[in-house]
């Protein structure tokens, strides 16, 4: 199941960011998505530590995540479409009308984050730990939830996770009997 970021291969540890060293990257990213990637940089915060961040309403679509500790975040409203966010640590964070539509978030810890109205249309959650976030009105069409822990989850209609694969996906009781579900 999803887990605390593993920065042990990356060398020497985690990568603390300061707040102006953020601003700067997130600047580049900004131009980069904004010229097709002509001008500017794709934004690589892999192994970053960003717990307690205030990323609301910032585009991070394309950007690179992985193991990242995202931890506590104020993401609401942020689009992270496309990203990758493998191992990323999200658990415990505001994600309010974020956006994660085809992200790659294979084995993303997501427990106790709050994704209310959240869009995770396509996205691959294999192996993500969900375990007791709030997901009222969050959209998982088309998401991948293949082993994914979804156990205490808050606010899930059966209906949410309509056409989204759920193979071995550790569902709570009401849904787990929800006809339709792959």
């Amino acid at each position: 199941m999803g887990k605390s970021p593993d920065h042990s291969r990356r060398g020497p540890g985690p990568r603390d960011i300061t707040p102006e060293r953020l601003e700067a990257v997130l600047k580049d990213h900004d131009i980069w998505l904004a010229s097709q990637g002509k001008e500017g940089k794709r934004a690589d915060l892999e192994g970053a530590v960003l717990a307690g961040a205030d990323l609301s309403g910032r585009v991070l679509d394309f950007a690179l995540l992985e193991d990242a500790d995202l931890s506590g975040i104020n993401g609401t409203g942020t689009s992270f479409r496309q990203a990758v966010l493998i191992n990323a640590g999200l658990e415990n964070s505001e994600l309010s009308g974020a956006c994660f539509d085809f992200a790659d978030c294979i084995g993303a810890n997501f427990k106790h984050a709050r994704l209310h109205r959240s869009s995770l249309r396509g996205a691959d959650l294999s192996q993500a730990d969900m375990a007791g976030a709030f997901l009222a009105d969050a959209d998982f069409r088309e998401t991948f939830l293949r082993d994914a822990d979804l156990t205490g989850v808050r606010s899930l209609l059966g209906e949410q996770l309509a056409m989204a694969d759920v193979t071995n996906a550790v569902l709570p009781g009401p849904i787990a009997g929800f006809d339709g579900l792959e």
